[in-house]
């Protein structure tokens, strides 16, 4: 008996992996029929036998039931619907991973056809990245400093446009001292709208500015803002402020806030109270100022400083703090009453806090 254990490793380290006899390549046939294959081998053919899988289908990894390939040894490669690892074109900068198909090209002098092919460009689209089905006109340009003109052609714009419309007329500036004027060109800006980013049809006022440190007054112009100010209204009025400690009065300053209101975000009308605060672990008393709430709440009821809401497991009870949910609830009410139990709890008590 340990004579024919010694053969068996014996075999095992020459042969590899025990092979079923009478079904060459198969390692595992529990009733008769092969379920498993060597290393290079799938199951196939009427009787379940062991087939290789073909050497130039540069598989990685296959299917062990079709040896299709799953993964290939080369990343330039592709699964074809034949199953096998197929090389793709070495002018494909990017590629389809299921066709194949050139998604774009290494050299700028190429383009991609409409069967996914990497062809040289014509004369007139040498700066297309992509072309049509048809193969007659650009689809997208290489450059933001070009556009197709109507011949269906990459084309360089102006020079003063950043960017550019089909029709090749200037969409945006690259100057802040430019504007677009209503013939789509970049123009100089006026003296009164050198902050415009964009001006209105006629060329006359600012339709936007480059800085949110600026507004549009009356005139059209964009000027520049009192600096206390984060941001502001068309009127000039600051609508924020940079400073937590500073807050928009009611004639839309921003002021130092009162020493009890350093948690306000904005302040009423006669800037005596705070109208909101910064945080939401603060709430208004009952002086208006902001104070911190107890540390316990997710939100806090304005006056009371009692819990508006809580986090987590947790409920406002009936004396307006957070409580904790029974651990045997799995679901509950705002009430902190349980709607349904974990499984193997069987039903809800009769308090309804818990499941019994």
């Amino acid at each position: 008996m340990k004579n024919i254990t010694l053969l068996l490793i014996l075999a095992l380290a020459i042969f590899g992996t025990a092979q079923v006899p009478g079904i060459p390549f198969c390692t595992s046939a529990p009733s008769g029929t092969c379920v498993s294959c060597s290393t290079g081998y799938y199951l196939g053919g009427v009787n379940t036998t062991c087939i290789p899988v073909p050497a130039a289908n540069q598989c990685q990894t296959y299917n062990m039931n079709t040896g299709n390939c799953l993964t290939c040894w080369a990343n330039n490669y592709y699964i074809a619907s034949s199953g096998a690892c197929t090389p793709v074109s070495s002018l494909c900068a990017t590629w389809d991973q299921v066709t194949g198909w050139c998604l774009s090209c290494w050299s700028s002098a190429n383009q991609v056809n409409s069967v996914g092919q990497c062809v040289p460009s014509p004369v007139s689209n040498l700066n297309c990245a992509t072309l049509n089905a048809a193969g007659t006109a650009c689809s997208s340009c290489w450059s933001t400093s070009s556009y197709i003109n109507t011949l269906g052609a990459c084309v360089a714009g102006s020079g003063n446009c950043a960017t550019y419309t089909n029709t090749g007329l200037c969409a945006t500036c690259w100057h802040s001292g430019l504007t677009v004027n209503a013939a789509g060109a970049c123009v100089a800006a006026p003296v009164s709208n050198l902050n415009c980013a964009t001006l209105n049809a006629a060329g006359t006022a600012c339709l936007s500015c480059w800085s949110t440190s600026s507004y549009i007054n009356t005139l059209g112009a964009c000027v520049a803002g009192s600096g206390n100010c984060a941001t502001y209204t068309n009127t000039g009025l600051c609508a924020s402020c940079w400073s937590s400690s500073s807050v928009v009065n009611a004639a839309g300053a921003c002021v130092a806030a009162p020493a009890s209101n350093l948690n306000c975000a904005t302040l009423n009308a006669a800037g005596t109270a705070c109208l909101s605060c910064w945080s939401a672990s603060s709430y208004i008393n009952a002086g208006g100022a902001c104070v911190s709430g107890n540390g316990g709440c997710a939100s806090y009821a304005n006056i009371t400083g009692l819990c508006a809401s809580c986090w987590g497991a947790y409920y406002v009870n009936t004396l307006g703090a957070c409580a904790q949910v029974s651990p045997t609830c799995a679901t509950w009410n705002p009430d902190g009453t349980c709607v349904t139990c974990w499984i193997g709890t069987p039903s809800l008590s009769t308090n309804l806090f818990t499941c019994a």
